[in-house]
C-alpha cells in the first residue's frame, strides 16, 4: 500500500520536546489532581491504554489532549 499526503509546512514541528513537555505538564497536572502521578516506566505501553481508559472520566482533557497525553505515556515509557 502506499500513500501520498500533502501538509503545510506550517503544521510541522523541528522538533518534538515542547510538545513532550506539554505532554509531561499534562501527565502531572491531570494525575495530581486525585493522587500522585504514577511513574512512566510503571505500566507498558498496553497499560497505560488501559490505565488512561480507566481514568479519563475523571479529567477534562479534550480528545487531541488525551491523544497527545497517551502518545507520550506510550513512547517515553
Amino acid at each position: 500500500m502506499q500513500a501520498t499526503a500533502w501538509m503545510k509546512k506550517g503544521d510541522m514541528v523541528n522538533d518534538i520536546k515542547p510538545i513532550w513537555a506539554y505532554a509531561d505538564s499534562l501527565h502531572n497536572g491531570t494525575c495530581n489532581q486525585c493522587h500522585g502521578a504514577p511513574e512512566i516506566s510503571h505500566f507498558d505501553a498496553n497499560g497505560w491504554i488501559g490505565t488512561l481508559n480507566g481514568m479519563i472520566g475523571f479529567t477534562s482533557l479534550d480528545k487531541r489532549e488525551e491523544r497527545t497525553l497517551l502518545k507520550y505515556l506510550k513512547e517515553e515509557k
